[in-house]
């Protein structure tokens, strides 16, 4: 019976391994879009499946991970049992919806690859700006690291018994003195900020709660003026860190895709609040914190500039959007939330190709000169020995 378990174990284990290597993005991209050219023929979600299933069989083998997904998501088709739970777990949130999509519209499938096209040109933004801040950044680390070695290595090895006060000389001395005190504030700063971008914006909600069950400090030490006061200042913190750049750029993101996908999930006549649930469901915490709110305000009635997109919509977007907030019908109401996303997405890119610039110059400017200084002090010290002979 163990050695059952460690083999289920095991197995578990590779799939899981295999879903990271072998089923990134771009095959989850053309996976939809090979499972979108059956569903334009109007046949069922299970049909459509099979077909694919045996498409990537005869390409990859019967073994791949892809035949494997595809049939866990033709059982749990078949049987309507953790159909969702498997999209979630298989896929990203975008695609999911695509392919939730592609359940709901009869006849034109174009939406979905809308929807798809949508992923790709979010992965080229990305990819453009680690791209476009890779070697400024290389360059400032650069210029750091030859202070430290300058300070810690070079200048200790100058003869002589003191070295110049020269301001070059005490600045290499003093960065390689603050980085040996300090090297694990430093990483502790690095390891949160990694985690902000890859864990962080996803679970921490703007009202100071964290995770999928919105646990808030006073679930752990109860309610008390402290655990208000720190959840408080973690919501205030939360909303400032979605406007400065670059971590506001989740936030854009993430609000280009809701005004996207719900628009076609609209024109496909699902309802408003069924619409906001399947994007919820398939969506990071932080994003179901919204889609809760804006269900909460269809389900009373609200008017739609008191709940629509609040908190998460930029200003210059809402101006846009509010326009078709009253006098219109529910299809101008979908083509002008794609319509706002669209250009949203261009205002975005603009955005960002505004503060790469300035980080570009930054990086290398300083980069630059941390190296020249550097430099300059071991020339002075060396000039100091020279004379003092």
């Amino acid at each position: 019976m163990i050695s059952n378990k460690l083999k289920s174990k095991f197995k578990e284990a590779l799939f899981h391994w295999k879903l990271k290597a072998d089923f990134k993005k771009p095959q989850q991209i053309d996976f939809i879009k090979q499972l979108n050219s059956y569903l334009v023929s109007d046949i069922g979600m299970v049909e459509a499946l099979t077909s694919t299933r045996e498409q990537y069989a005869a390409t990859y083998g019967k073994k791949h991970v892809i035949v494997q997904i595809t049939d866990n998501l033709i059982k749990a088709s078949s049987t309507g049992l953790g159909f969702n739970n498997l999209m979630a777990k298989y896929f990203d949130p975008i695609i999911a919806v695509g392919f939730e999509l592609a359940k709901q519209v009869s006849g034109d499938k174009s939406a979905v690859l809308n929807i798809v096209d949508l992923v790709e040109q979010e992965a080229k933004l990305k990819r453009n700006l680690v791209t476009s801040l890779a070697m400024p950044g290389f360059v400032f680390c650069l210029g750091i690291g030859a202070q430290y070695v300058v300070g810690g290595y070079i200048l200790p090895m100058v003869p002589g018994k003191t070295l110049p006060d020269s301001p070059e000389v005490n600045f290499s001395l003093s960065v390689y003195s603050i980085l040996s005190s300090y090297w694990p504030v430093a990483l502790f700063f690095f390891c949160l900020v990694f985690w902000m971008f890859a864990q962080g914006q996803a679970n921490w909600m703007p009202n100071g709660s964290f995770g999928k069950n919105a646990k808030r400090i006073e679930d752990y030490i109860g309610v008390n003026s402290f655990s208000l006061h720190i959840t408080k200042w973690l919501s205030n913190f939360r909303k400032r860190l979605d406007t400065v750049w670059p971590f506001s750029i989740y936030r854009e993101f993430w609000s280009i895709r809701l005004l996207r996908l719900l628009g076609y999930l609209k024109l496909a006549d699902v309802e408003d609040i069924e619409a906001l649930k399947v994007i919820g469901n398939f969506s990071p915490p932080y994003i179901q914190y919204f889609t809760k709110q804006m269900i909460r305000g269809t389900g009373i009635g609200s008017e739609k500039k008191d709940y629509f997109g609040k908190e998460l919509v930029s200003d210059a977007q809402m101006i846009r959007l509010r326009r078709y907030f009253e006098n219109v019908d529910n299809e101008t109401f979908a083509r002008g939330l794609v319509e706002v996303s669209k250009n949203a997405e261009i205002d975005l890119k603009l955005q960002n190709g505004k503060y790469i610039t300035k980080f570009q110059m930054t990086g290398f400017f300083l980069g630059i000169i941390l190296v020249f200084l550097g430099l300059g002090g071991v020339l002075d010290a060396l000039a100091g020995y020279q004379n003092n002979l």
